[in-house]
């Protein structure tokens, strides 16, 4: 039988290879997808695991005396804000997809607070988001400043918002030490920083409300839980289902306290009544049956790539999982875990988008891990080797990534957006030709915008968009076009496929144009 002497050695030396080839292919030397990393990091896991097997926990002098939790802390914050604010700062066009869309959704609602409910504000703007991240935008809006002016920092205060949350949350279920190495991976991870380049404002909020609500969970503060996990119903619906799993493990692991939870479910439940009184069967069916019905696999990173992005923590957090499902100690965090595990592993509902939330579970648990073994006894030169190597490895990397960022559409093409309220009338209507571009005429171009496959002003199906992208008959374009509202205009971008033969024959006048972009007015 393997002494865990020998299991123990094993464990670090695996460790530092691991490290670095984190090392060498964060600095370029070779790519990520060279080798089968993702199998090392469960070789890593597994022998973690024998080594720990019937461990006592004993907690070396060198670590009670120890303040580097701190600093590390500090170091992740400072991080967190930097590469977030580094992109946004560099350029004058804003990050992601989403931006317009929230620009545009903002506006309406505050131009009708304090009436919610206000039927001027589109149907679409209700269904597409919950109305919990519109009472933030409200508020907010009460200040005077425009949702184009706070969009920026308001994303960028929700990701120190969700590191305070992940901090709060690991401090809770795995200790401060754990805590500060969760918050660092957080800072350097690949998958967050995706989601706050694509501008998943709702998602990254919705995850800090997820934290904090697992926090008062642990904490058996069921007046505490109420208004993070009810908030988090009106704010994002894919992460307060993961909470509903929390909850109901929770719930069903501490039957002696049924009352309180049972109160505290009740009062989550009022602010759902609050929230989609009102829209229930389009918000909540609308949402999960398509979804159960017919999987969609959401706008993000495939999983074979989140495996690949994650490497600087993946075996910290198996070996986190393993070690948490061994100790039988806080089940509903360890089930909610393996369901997202479940969801994007089998290609579930919108299982590509909670590939977010799943790295945030990843996160705690690798923090958990890592700690776990910087708490074996070995030499101290070992653990500092280690822990020097992934630090530099996962900060290159994200290094690596944040030069990396761009905004999807050129400064001019945006400028050129921003001109159409003066070159077109008030009534007007922007047929837009490509989804690329949808996003931005919708939040920037202050006329209605006509988009494929978005909301309820597109009344073309996908066939017949396809037949006006491709025709070069100005005929057959005019009368597809004819079941719109006039004065109409067509938006072409640069990135937009379609032939545009069309557009020079008569029915069609080209009101500008620039290098990237060009206004056409439909005068048939």
């Amino acid at each position: 039988m393997v002494s865990k002497e020998i299991l123990k050695n094993s464990l670090f030396q695996l460790l530092l290879a691991y490290s670095v080839l984190l090392l060498l292919f964060s600095a370029g030397f070779f790519s990520r997808y060279a080798l089968h990393f993702e199998l090392f990091a469960l070789l890593v896991a597994i022998v973690g695991v024998f080594a720990f097997w019937k461990q006592k926990e004993k907690t070396p002098k060198f670590e009670k005396e120890s303040k580097a939790w701190l600093f590390l802390l500090a170091l992740s914050f400072a991080i967190l804000f930097f590469s977030r604010a580094i992109p946004l700062l560099s350029s004058a066009v804003p990050l992601g997809y989403d931006f317009g869309i929230y620009k545009f959704a903002f506006e309406q609602h505050a131009l009708a607070f304090p009436n919610i409910y206000s039927a001027a504000i589109p149907h679409w703007v209700g269904l597409w988001s919950p109305l919990g991240i519109y009472l933030v935008s409200d508020l907010i809006s009460l200040t005077g400043l425009t949702a184009g002016e706070f969009l920026n920092p308001l994303i960028v205060f929700f990701e120190l918002f969700l590191g305070l949350a992940v901090f709060l949350c690991a401090r809770e279920y795995f200790g401060k030490k754990a805590a500060a190495l969760s918050v660092f991976f957080y800072s350097v991870s690949i998958i967050q920083f995706k989601a706050f380049e694509l501008f998943y404002l709702k998602n990254i909020f919705g995850l800090a409300l997820l934290l904090l609500a697992l926090y008062f969970l642990k904490k058996k503060n069921f007046f505490g839980i109420v208004l993070p996990a009810g908030f988090l119903a009106g704010v994002h619906r894919p992460t307060f289902l993961v909470f509903a799993i929390a909850f109901a493990v929770h719930f069903l692991a501490n039957l002696k306290e049924w009352r309180k939870n049972l109160l505290a479910g009740f009062g989550i439940l009022l602010f759902v009544v609050f929230f989609y009184w009102n829209s229930f069967q389009e918000a909540i069916l609308g949402f999960l049956l398509p979804a159960v019905e017919s999987p969609s696999p959401g706008t993000f990173i495939n999983f074979f790539t989140f495996q690949f992005s994650t490497l600087f923590y993946l075996p910290f957090a198996l070996f986190g999982l393993f070690l948490l499902l061994r100790q039988k100690k806080h089940p509903e965090f360890s089930i909610a875990a393996l369901f997202l595990l479940a969801i994007t592993a089998f290609e579930l509902l919108f299982y590509n988008r909670y590939l977010i939330q799943l790295d945030i579970f990843l996160i705690l648990l690798a923090g958990f891990g890592f700690q776990s073994i910087l708490q074996l006894d070995s030499k101290k030169y070992w653990k500092l080797s280690i822990i020097g190597l992934v630090l530099i490895a996962s900060i290159v990397s994200l290094s690596v990534t944040v030069q990396q960022a761009r905004p999807l559409i050129s400064g001019q093409e945006l400028e050129f957006i921003k001109k159409i309220p003066e070159l077109t009338e008030p009534n007007a209507s922007i047929l837009v030709t490509s989804s690329y571009y949808s996003p931005w005429v919708l939040g920037f171009s202050k006329r209605k915008a006509i988009m494929p496959g978005l909301f309820e002003s597109d009344r073309w199906n996908l066939k017949e968009w396809r037949v006006f992208w491709d025709s070069n008959s100005a005929e057959q374009a005019v009368e597809m076009l004819s079941g719109y509202e006039k004065p109409l205009y067509v938006f072409n971008g640069e990135f937009a496929r379609i032939n545009r033969e069309k557009f020079r024959q008569p029915c069609f006048e080209t009101v500008a144009s620039s290098e990237k972009a060009s206004l056409i007015r439909l005068e048939c």
